[in-house]
């Protein structure tokens, strides 16, 4: 099985579909519901990189109960798109626990 980011270096031999499926298993240990799958599948094939796909749903209320811990290159993904006068404020958001 892939960790973390690993899914990145091998998504490239693998359809939207399934690059889906695996971030579902790997980030929240379940298999995707299709409304997730239709979402996420519709964002990459409008060009949406799948390094934000990862981001979104590591960072999605069920992976931070589920206890999932992002790796810390996946928050320099959305850390690198924040002004830095919120840089601080998003990364304590990002590691809170609801």
């Amino acid at each position: 099985m892939l960790y973390n980011l690993d899914l990145l270096k091998a998504s490239d031999d693998m359809d939207d579909e399934k690059f889906v499926k695996q971030a579902y298993r790997i980030i929240l240990g379940r298999d995707v519901d299709d409304e997730g799958r239709k979402h996420y599948v519709n964002r990459l094939l409008q060009g949406e990189a799948r390094k934000v796909v990862l981001y979104d749903i590591a960072s999605s209320k069920e992976a931070r109960q589920r206890g999932y811990e992002m790796p810390q290159a996946l928050l320099d993904i959305k850390v690198k798109s924040i002004q830095p006068s919120m840089k601080n404020k998003f990364l304590k958001l990002a590691h809170r626990v609801d």
